[in-house]
C-alpha cells in the first residue's frame, strides 16, 4: 500500500503512524511476542529448519539479550 503511485502523503503518514504503534503494542507485550515466536516456530519445524535457542517465552528469549551502550556514550558515565 506505501508503494502505491496514488497515494497521498496523510494517507501514508496514518499507514506509518498505524504500523509504529502496533510494533510497540507487540514490543511491549509478552502475550504477542509469545504468539509471533510460536508462529515463527510452528513455520521453522514446518520448513525443516533446526532452531537452537533454549526457551519459549519471552522471558527466556529476554535473557539472553545483553543491553549495550551506545557508542556515542563510550566516553560518558552512564547510570544503569
Amino acid at each position: 500500500m506505501l508503494q502505491s503511485a496514488s497515494i497521498d502523503f496523510s494517507s501514508a503518514v496514518d499507514l506509518i503512524n498505524t504500523v509504529r504503534a502496533d510494533l510497540t503494542e507487540m514490543r511491549s507485550s509478552d502475550e504477542q511476542f509469545d504468539g509471533v515466536y510460536a508462529e515463527a516456530m510452528n513455520l521453522c519445524e514446518t520448513s525443516g529448519i533446526e532452531v537452537h535457542a533454549s526457551g519459549h517465552s519471552a522471558s527466556a528469549v529476554s535473557q539472553f539479550r545483553k543491553s549495550k551502550i551506545p557508542a556515542k556514550f563510550a566516553d560518558s558515565c552512564v547510570i544503569e
